[in-house]
């Protein structure tokens, strides 16, 4: 993880795996009541965002933020989805639950809008996010990365990870090792 000699920020895919994987273990060792208690999601998003923040600080050095909840779209305006939504409101916004990225980006010029939008990640305690959204941020904002974080438990942890153009590779939380570990479509179903 770094930056190029453009600006750029560069992470891999086994990065962020390995931050989530960090983030969730501390999560999971000292917050372990808010996913036990039933507490909204808010509660348990704010948490893993601290955790993320405090590992992607090289990144936040370099002028990147994790925001929880981050629903503006350069300087004023608000996140919206995309207008080609076929089943979103005219008046629907958006609110990542949590995002890597440079605040203000989408006021940039054209090579540079949305410059270093790394990830998009939206909890789900009890259930799954709706891949379109994700996949649709990733193509709108470029953002490098989605995360859909479900299933949510003090038993049971589940993450897609997309990538542009890619489908999601599926990880479940090991809670013996505490990491995240790569299932693949024949593991998830025996």
């Amino acid at each position: 993880m770094n930056f190029n000699k453009n600006g750029d920020f560069i992470i891999t895919s086994e990065e962020i795996i390995h931050f989530f994987s960090q983030a969730l273990k501390r999560l999971i060792n000292e917050d372990s009541f808010l996913l036990k208690s039933g507490v909204q999601e808010r509660s348990i998003q704010f948490k893993l965002g601290v955790y993320l923040r405090e590992l992607f600080s090289f990144a936040e050095c370099g002028g990147l933020n994790i925001d929880v909840e981050y629903n503006r779209d350069g300087k004023s305006n608000v996140k919206r989805p995309n207008p080609d939504c076929e089943h979103c409101s005219k008046n629907e916004w958006l609110a990542p639950d949590i995002i890597l990225h440079k605040r203000g980006s989408a006021d940039f010029c054209d090579n540079d809008k949305y410059k270093n939008d790394i990830l998009f990640c939206e909890i789900k305690k009890n259930g799954r996010n709706d891949p379109k959204r994700i996949k649709e941020q990733i193509k709108i904002r470029k953002y490098k990365y989605g995360v859909d974080l479900f299933l949510l438990t003090s038993k049971n942890i589940s993450l897609n990870l997309y990538k542009r153009n890619n489908e999601p590779i599926h990880y479940e939380f090991n809670f013996e090792t505490q990491e995240l570990e790569e299932k693949t479509q024949d593991e998830r179903q025996a």
